[in-house]
């Protein structure tokens, strides 16, 4: 998971296999300033927190099956603020 997309897959011995793939276009920092800073850094904020949650949505469907995971752990890789911010969210309850 970083900010070009997603890859969810599994990992059995030596065997791995890519169940999803997606890729995002999310904006990068600007170098705009005045008044519509604080839009434009509003709207960035915003698209990365919908990117976390469509993350956790394909893992829940992906992963949970009748309510309980049918996979014995969960590795998150990339980017550390993405990382971070779905590790400590709520959407994997």
């Amino acid at each position: 998971m970083d900010g070009n997309g997603a890859l969810f897959g599994t990992l059995q011995g030596n065997t791995r296999e890519v169940l999803h793939k997606f890729t995002v276009d999310l904006p990068k920092k600007h170098g705009r300033g005045g008044q519509s800073a604080l839009r434009f850094a509003r709207l960035r904020m915003e698209k990365r927190h919908n990117y976390v949650r469509k993350v956790a949505e394909v893992a829940t469907t992906l992963f949970i099956t009748n309510d309980k995971p049918n996979i014995a752990g969960i590795i998150l890789a990339g980017s550390a603020d993405f990382k971070t911010e779905l590790s400590q969210s709520d959407m994997f309850d």
